[in-house]
């Protein structure tokens, strides 16, 4: 069975940090409750470890505190006319009524019909180190975007019909809340999550490596950082940016500008 037609699956339930899920959960959006992470200045947290010991620390920071200096060698502003990324292309899952295309200054796809994922992806020259997106989410019922640094190629394993690749940095946000994930086997971890205060209009994602330490700067601009050794281990050239929906129920947010490095 293709990647596209596993992406049209129901959704698994899942209610622990740690779960195996079909493609479409891999593809589709938030999977899991993990963390609550509070969003004040200088809170900590320290995130239970898995099995495997990878997931070390989860701390809450204060605005004030930089992310690692990544230059970008991906850019695009669609609401100013720019086009798709460098050595960009396009996977569908097919369950939406038309696929990521570029129209009225941003990026979007059209209604879901079904569980359905888009995403744009390019290659970089050497590991992504930082992935970010300015989104608008089409109210309480919108969908999610997605910034995933994948090991492989995205759109090759479609075709092959092989399976989702791995990635050590999946940031899922939808409207009020984010989750930060790793995929490998199929299986989906949630190795932080958060919320902010939505307050409608265009919103800024972005989330940053340096070696096995992950932060996630969400629209407030408060940063939380993660250590998990598969950040590391799962790294790969693979810059992606998506919009998920988990069905009909949700409509599709759109997309103003990526960026990465």
């Amino acid at each position: 069975m293709t990647t596209r037609a596993r992406a049209l699956r129901q959704l698994g339930a899942a209610a622990a940090v740690t779960l195996a899920v079909t493609t479409a959960g891999v593809l589709v959006g938030p999977v899991a409750s993990g963390t609550t992470l509070t969003a004040g200045n200088d809170a900590v947290e320290t995130a239970a470890a898995d099995e495997a010991g990878d997931t070390l620390s989860t701390e809450v920071r204060a605005p004030s505190v930089p992310l690692p200096d990544v230059a970008n060698q991906r850019y695009a502003d669609f609401t100013a006319g720019e086009d798709l990324p460098d050595g960009a292309r396009v996977f569908n899952s097919g369950g939406n009524r038309s696929g990521m295309a570029l129209a009225g200054g941003v990026l979007g796809h059209g209604a879901a019909e079904a569980a359905a994922a888009g995403f744009v992806e390019t290659k970089l020259e050497g590991e992504v180190r930082s992935l970010g997106a300015r989104v608008r989410f089409a109210g309480p019922a919108s969908g999610s975007v997605a910034l995933v640094g994948w090991q492989t190629s995205l759109v090759e394993a479609d075709r092959k019909g092989t399976e989702t690749p791995a990635t050590g940095l999946r940031l899922v946000a939808s409207p009020g809340q984010w989750e930060l994930s790793v995929v490998q086997g199929g299986d989906v971890d949630v190795i932080a999550n958060g919320t902010y205060v939505d307050a409608g209009g265009a919103v800024t994602f972005e989330v940053r490596r340096s070696g096995s330490e992950l932060f996630v700067a969400d629209p407030t601009g408060l940063v939380t950082s993660v250590t998990d050794k598969r950040a590391a281990r799962l790294k790969g050239p693979w810059a992606s940016w998506g919009l998920t929906e988990t069905g009909p129920e949700q409509v599709p947010a759109s997309i103003e500008a990526v960026w990465a490095g």
